[in-house]
């Protein structure tokens, strides 16, 4: 009997050694890739809306340009380096409502949102050029500000929230018809004469300029 017990213990005493030196050894080791992301949290989508990213998944659009919008963490889009644009290669779209989340680190962090231009073919100019900039920047003059049409339509106000809060960008395009609002308040009536359609895109300035996107979606109208 006490010959069994001592083997007993002995047996059980290297398990247990095992198991630790396996429990050492694997602390060590870096976490498997196949390990599943932490699920991205965004607002629920609205009716008739589709996601162009889902917090993931960058396959569908494609960098012209210096620079890159580089993916955190929480599935949002930083920008960095520039000047360059990221956008949506997919398909191009006519009449839509886009709605995107955004947030700057200070006033003078600039971006822009790119509609209706066509494909850039990796010159970033060619969509400042043939489509329209929905300005990202609060410290800018009237028509170089926050919801303006760049250069072209002044933003009546800037009604954005404290730096490091998200906001939302909602632009409405029928026709050659633009209205922006920013958090829900209109900012920007503009009446166009370039093309009534083509692709939409994210514009990364500078390398001082830290502007986050996330939920980008579009509503299109026909």
């Amino acid at each position: 009997m006490r010959t069994f017990s001592r083997l007993a213990f002995g047996a059980a005493c290297g398990a247990a050694m095992v198991l630790a030196a396996a429990a050492v050894w694997g602390m060590g080791r870096p976490a498997s890739r196949t390990q599943p992301e932490a699920a991205v949290e965004w607002p629920a989508l609205e009716k008739g809306f589709i996601l162009l990213y889902d917090g993931r998944d960058t396959s569908k659009w494609k960098q012209a340009g210096p620079g890159r919008l580089a993916r955190q963490p929480d599935g949002s889009l930083l920008t960095e380096g520039g000047m360059g644009l990221f956008w949506y290669a997919e398909r191009p779209f006519r009449d839509f409502i886009l709605r995107v989340d955004w947030k700057a680190e200070n006033a003078g962090s600039n971006s822009g949102i790119f509609v209706r231009f066509p494909d850039p073919q990796g010159d970033p100019w060619r969509p400042v050029n043939e489509g329209y900039e929905i300005q990202i920047q609060d410290s800018g003059g009237p028509k170089n500000r926050t919801g303006a049409v760049y250069s072209f339509s002044e933003s009546y106000s800037v009604p954005t929230r404290p730096y490091g809060q998200w906001n939302t960008m909602e632009i409405e395009v029928v026709g050659q018809r633009y209205l922006v609002r920013v958090n829900g308040t209109l900012v920007t009536r503009f009446t166009g004469s370039r093309s009534t359609e083509g692709y939409i895109g994210l514009q990364n300035h500078g390398g001082n300029d830290r502007v986050w996107f996330r939920n980008i979606r579009i509503k299109p109208l026909n």
